[in-house]
């Protein structure tokens, strides 16, 4: 159960997956826990909109940088992989109503479908995708498989959409498991599934698309 939320001070350790990876991954080769539950948990009206408009307000208020993505060589900004704007909201007074919800909201659906060993939030992302720079990110998982990092795993990922779809075109939360799935783009709903799951962000065509992202660690997967 989540208890606490804390910051590492790095950036996110998404895994690109090469093409002939995925397949693998897909039907579960690697013997991850993915058991009989469910791929993704969908909660409506997790924040009202005037939350969702003093999120925004933080996110752009934020220091903002380019999205990159984990390789060899560390940490890397690759247009080909990833075109987003990211900030990112500290666990601080300010922003504890924020992790408070969020926490309710992880606990619950991990006791009704996953049952993982979890032990705090890692440091939430605002995410912008614009179409002016066709804004995308390519199949790729959370995990931090074969990254090392520290004791713990990601295990839970997910992401809230803070934009009126009827405000941009794209933008699709797309979880390919199998033949893909496009989730819910309701603002307000948040979004769970494993971390270790193939998903990506299709390119947005017209408008702006605004999400708040975030990763949940625990004890490494055995």
């Amino acid at each position: 159960m989540v208890s606490d939320y804390f910051n590492y001070d790095i950036d996110s350790l998404d895994h690109v997956i090469p093409d002939l990876e995925l397949d693998s991954i897909v039907n579960n080769d690697w013997g991850l826990h993915t058991y009989d539950n469910p791929t993704y948990v969908v909660h409506n009206d997790v924040f009202t909109d005037d939350e969702i408009c003093k999120i925004i307000f933080a996110g752009k208020n934020s220091a903002c940088d380019l999205g990159t993505v984990a390789t060899n060589n560390g940490f890397e900004v690759d247009s080909n992989i990833r075109k987003s704007k990211v900030s990112w909201l500290q666990a601080n007074p300010f922003n504890s109503w924020i992790y408070e919800r969020l926490t309710d909201y992880v606990n619950q659906s991990n006791d009704d479908h996953w049952q993982y060993d979890l032990r705090a939030i890692q440091t939430l992302q605002f995410s912008e995708y614009d179409c002016r720079y066709e804004g995308q990110y390519v199949s790729h998982m959370d995990s931090t498989f074969g990254y090392n990092l520290k004791t713990e795993d990601r295990k839970i990922s997910f992401s809230i959409q803070l934009s009126n779809p009827d405000d941009y075109e794209g933008g699709e939360l797309v979880l390919n498991h199998g033949s893909g799935c496009a989730v819910s783009k309701t603002k307000g709903s948040m979004t769970l599934f494993p971390s270790f799951t193939v998903h990506e962000v299709k390119p947005v065509t017209k408008g702006v698309r605004y999400s708040l992202v975030g990763w949940v660690v625990g004890e490494k997967f055995k």
